[in-house]
């Protein structure tokens, strides 16, 4: 639902005019993220009352309901409607994912797995630009209805995969004191179901659920901290142990002065990924190298200037796919942090470049402008992949106990969304009045604020359990 707005909108804009309504575009091209903001904002309570599993599947079933809107849809508004309902799915599960992968990965190999995500949302948008690129080339009849129908696919394929084969999260079953289940459900994730299992594995996979049952408890155990104003005419120590009460849990944890600073550090880096450009880059690639001169490179091939466009956005995004295997290997060897402060700085300069492929157009004769603009992207998008493509939902998934974690990632991609729509929608806009290479160079200043927020605020988690990280009040945010 992400990607094929990018081959869509080279038909919708000429059917519905929309290059000369920019709000518009902005508003059929946001219509997912703003959904998006809702499926965040209920997906922590859904993730907590009926599970993460059961969260996943419910996800699954609205993005297959989006396909078919989308599919169907018979005006811009409508589109941007449908575009709305799938948003909502790609909300709650872009919520839910990295807190089961966080709640289920063992922690030497976290990183890695939560990583998976971003590779195959990348996969995803790689996809869909191929699956766009077949149908202008081979099937232009067919137009945009065929590549948003193309979603319902990998809609169903996830809802049967969800529905059959995966188990519930063990850390959220034993919240809910289901320690049978939980163990069953461990031993599926640790492949230690099959009878041939070792003595050695099966016994790691019990002492690694009695870890997590003693972590859970002490999360969830009743606060009988000595409370002064009990008893304010002696000023005693006593403590009401008849009422205790619970450690605050959801969103209400989260105005605890430690979770808030983290909170703080992941909201705003989610903030800075997206305002470093990277959905403009997604969902106006095509038009961006068709007004770079793609057609004109690719003139001998016999494609279509739309087939052209879409020719060079898969060949500027092919890249990304074994960036982001790369990024499952490094992230755990040298942490989150070292590969936003290794990374960040090539995004910036991939957007100078970029910058100044666009403003030499109509200068430089050639096709030099053109071969610059993919190389640009397909240079910045290596760097987001290696960097602020998976941090900031790692990290998110990693800084919270189990009571706030899922109320932290609401939260944390509700402000990604937000600032996705921003951007999405002002794209077009600010492209009108600035210029493209002036927005460009808009996208490089972020990325070098990116840098130094990082520098100075974000903290390394490699190697931690979430139990250790739950447990650290004062916790390493502050770089150090």
């Amino acid at each position: 639902h992400t990607g094929v707005i990018g081959g869509a909108l080279l038909y919708l804009s000429p059917e519905f005019g929309l290059a000369a309504q920019p709000k518009l575009m902005g508003m059929i091209v946001t219509g997912t993220t703003m959904g998006s903001v809702a499926g965040t904002a209920s997906a922590a309570r859904l993730a907590d009352g009926i599970g993460r599993r059961g969260t996943l599947l419910l996800a699954s079933l609205i993005s297959l309901v989006g396909g078919l809107l989308l599919s169907t849809a018979t005006d811009p508004r409508r589109l941007a409607l449908a575009r709305g309902v799938a948003g909502v799915a790609i909300g709650i599960s872009s919520s839910v994912v990295p807190v089961y992968i966080a709640e289920t990965a063992p922690a030497d190999r976290r990183g890695a797995l939560a990583a998976i995500p971003q590779t195959l949302v990348s996969l995803g948008i790689f996809s869909s630009y191929l699956v766009s690129l077949i149908i202008a080339a081979f099937f232009p009849s067919l137009g945009w209805r065929a590549m948003f129908a193309a979603s319902l696919v990998p809609a169903s394929a996830h809802a049967a995969w969800v529905a059959l084969l995966l188990p519930e999260s063990p850390r959220w079953l034993l919240g809910r004191g289901k320690i049978a289940e939980a163990d069953s459900s461990l031993r599926r994730l640790r492949g230690c179901t099959s009878p041939s299992t070792s003595p050695a594995a099966s016994a790691a996979a019990t002492a690694e659920l009695a870890t997590m049952h003693s972590a859970v408890a002490a999360q969830i155990k009743p606060d009988t901290t000595p409370n002064p104003k009990l008893d304010p005419a002696s000023k005693c120590r006593a403590v009401d142990a008849s009422r205790p009460s619970p450690p605050r849990a959801g969103f209400d944890a989260l105005l605890e002065p430690w979770l808030l600073k983290r909170l703080m550090a992941v909201v705003v880096l989610q903030a800075l990924q997206q305002f470093s450009g990277i959905n403009a880059v997604v969902y106006y690639t095509p038009q961006t190298l068709k007004d770079a001169g793609i057609p004109r490179l690719l003139s001998r091939t016999g494609l279509s200037a739309d087939a052209s466009a879409l020719a060079a956005t898969c060949l500027a995004y092919a890249p990304r796919l074994p960036a982001m295997l790369l990024t499952m290997k490094l992230i755990d060897a040298l942490g989150r942090r070292t590969l936003l402060l290794l990374f960040l700085p090539a995004m910036g300069i991939a957007h100078l470049g970029l910058a100044a492929a666009l403003a030499s157009m109509g200068q430089a004769s050639g096709v030099g402008p053109a071969l610059a603009a993919v190389a640009s992207i397909c240079g910045y998008g290596i760097a987001f992949s290696l960097s602020l493509g998976p941090v900031p939902s790692i990290l998110t998934s990693e800084l919270f106990p189990m009571r706030a974690r899922a109320a932290a990632m609401s939260l944390s991609l509700a402000a990604q969304f937000v600032c996705n729509t921003a951007v999405g929608a002002g794209f077009p806009i600010l492209r009108s009045r600035l210029g493209a290479p002036g927005v460009f160079v808009g996208f490089a200043a972020v990325c070098a604020l990116a840098w130094a927020f990082t520098l100075f605020w974000v903290p390394e988690t490699k190697g931690i359990s979430l139990e250790g990280l739950a447990g650290e009040e004062e916790g390493p945010v502050g770089g150090k």
